[in-house]
Protein backbone atom coordinates (compact mmCIF):
# COMPACT_ATOMS: atom_id res chain seq x y z
CA UNK A 1 0.00 0.00 0.00
CA UNK A 2 1.24 3.50 -0.79
CA UNK A 3 1.46 6.20 1.83
CA UNK A 4 -1.03 9.02 1.33
CA UNK A 5 0.60 12.26 2.54
CA UNK A 6 -2.75 13.99 3.05
CA UNK A 7 -3.96 11.14 5.25
CA UNK A 8 -0.74 11.34 7.27
CA UNK A 9 -1.41 15.05 7.86
CA UNK A 10 -5.05 14.46 8.79
CA UNK A 11 -4.14 11.70 11.25
CA UNK A 12 -1.35 13.59 13.00
CA UNK A 13 -3.46 16.72 13.42
CA UNK A 14 -6.49 14.69 14.53
CA UNK A 15 -4.50 12.88 17.21
CA UNK A 16 -2.97 16.13 18.46
CA UNK A 17 -6.34 17.88 18.57
CA UNK A 18 -8.23 15.03 20.25
CA UNK A 19 -5.92 13.10 22.58
CA UNK A 20 -6.15 14.30 26.18
CA UNK A 21 -4.45 13.42 29.44
CA UNK A 22 -7.50 11.34 30.38
CA UNK A 23 -8.18 9.71 27.03
CA UNK A 24 -6.30 8.93 23.84
CA UNK A 25 -7.86 8.16 20.47
CA UNK A 26 -8.58 4.94 18.62
CA UNK A 27 -8.73 3.93 14.99
CA UNK A 28 -12.53 3.58 15.00
CA UNK A 29 -12.90 7.16 16.18
CA UNK A 30 -10.45 8.43 13.56
CA UNK A 31 -12.11 6.32 10.86
CA UNK A 32 -15.51 7.84 11.71
CA UNK A 33 -14.05 11.33 11.16
CA UNK A 34 -11.97 10.57 8.07
CA UNK A 35 -14.66 8.86 6.03
CA UNK A 36 -12.88 9.30 2.69
CA UNK A 37 -10.51 6.45 3.62
CA UNK A 38 -11.15 2.76 4.25
CA UNK A 39 -10.57 1.46 7.75
CA UNK A 40 -7.81 -0.82 6.43
CA UNK A 41 -6.01 2.13 4.81
CA UNK A 42 -6.27 4.07 8.06
CA UNK A 43 -4.91 1.15 10.10
CA UNK A 44 -1.98 0.76 7.71
CA UNK A 45 -1.09 4.44 8.04
CA UNK A 46 -1.45 4.40 11.84
CA UNK A 47 0.86 1.40 12.18
CA UNK A 48 3.39 2.93 9.77
CA UNK A 49 3.34 6.27 11.58
CA UNK A 50 3.83 4.48 14.89
CA UNK A 51 6.96 2.79 13.51
CA UNK A 52 8.22 6.28 12.58
CA UNK A 53 7.95 7.30 16.27
CA UNK A 54 5.11 9.81 15.99
CA UNK A 55 2.86 8.13 18.59
CA UNK A 56 3.28 6.98 22.16
CA UNK A 57 1.29 4.44 24.08
CA UNK A 58 0.11 2.54 21.01
CA UNK A 59 -1.69 -0.75 21.47
CA UNK A 60 -3.75 -3.06 19.32
CA UNK A 61 -7.09 -4.37 20.45
CA UNK A 62 -8.10 -7.99 20.02
CA UNK A 63 -10.15 -7.05 16.96
CA UNK A 64 -7.12 -5.41 15.31
CA UNK A 65 -7.94 -1.77 15.94
CA UNK A 66 -5.29 0.66 17.17
CA UNK A 67 -5.37 2.83 20.29
CA UNK A 68 -3.03 5.80 20.68
CA UNK A 69 -2.38 7.63 23.95
CA UNK A 70 -0.73 10.71 22.45
CA UNK A 71 1.88 12.08 20.09
CA UNK A 72 5.57 11.92 20.91
CA UNK A 73 7.48 15.23 20.99
CA UNK A 74 8.51 14.46 17.39
CA UNK A 75 4.83 13.92 16.51
CA UNK A 76 3.84 17.25 18.09
CA UNK A 77 6.62 19.02 16.18
CA UNK A 78 5.45 17.46 12.93
CA UNK A 79 1.80 18.34 13.59
CA UNK A 80 2.62 21.95 14.37
CA UNK A 81 4.93 22.25 11.38
CA UNK A 82 2.44 20.91 8.82
CA UNK A 83 -0.68 22.56 10.27
CA UNK A 84 -0.14 25.59 8.00
CA UNK A 85 -1.52 25.02 4.50
CA UNK A 86 1.37 27.08 3.11
CA UNK A 87 4.03 24.87 4.68
CA UNK A 88 2.08 21.70 3.90
CA UNK A 89 1.64 22.56 0.22
CA UNK A 90 5.34 23.44 -0.15
CA UNK A 91 6.25 20.22 1.66
CA UNK A 92 4.13 18.08 -0.67
CA UNK A 93 5.41 19.91 -3.73
CA UNK A 94 9.03 19.32 -2.71
CA UNK A 95 8.38 15.68 -1.75
CA UNK A 96 6.66 15.01 -5.08
CA UNK A 97 9.47 16.64 -7.05
CA UNK A 98 12.00 14.48 -5.22
CA UNK A 99 9.83 11.37 -5.43
CA UNK A 100 10.03 10.97 -1.65
CA UNK A 101 6.63 10.34 -0.11
CA UNK A 102 7.65 8.43 3.00
CA UNK A 103 6.56 9.77 6.38
CA UNK A 104 10.17 10.28 7.39
CA UNK A 105 10.85 12.28 4.21
CA UNK A 106 7.71 14.39 4.70
CA UNK A 107 8.81 15.13 8.26
CA UNK A 108 12.29 16.23 7.21
CA UNK A 109 11.08 18.24 4.24
CA UNK A 110 8.45 20.01 6.41
CA UNK A 111 11.12 20.93 8.96
CA UNK A 112 13.37 22.24 6.17
CA UNK A 113 10.55 24.21 4.52
CA UNK A 114 9.62 25.71 7.88
CA UNK A 115 13.23 26.66 8.64
CA UNK A 116 13.59 28.23 5.19
CA UNK A 117 10.45 30.33 5.69
CA UNK A 118 11.68 31.44 9.11
CA UNK A 119 15.05 32.46 7.67
CA UNK A 120 13.38 34.40 4.85
CA UNK A 121 11.05 36.21 7.23
CA UNK A 122 14.02 37.26 9.35
CA UNK A 123 15.98 38.42 6.32
CA UNK A 124 18.69 35.81 6.78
Amino acid sequence: MRIDPDLVRKIIIYVEDNATVECGVNSDEISNKLTDYSHQTLLYHLRYMDKCDFFEGVSETLDGDVEIEDLTPKGHEFAETIRSDTIWNKTKEKANSLGLLTVKALYQIAIDVSASLISKSMGL
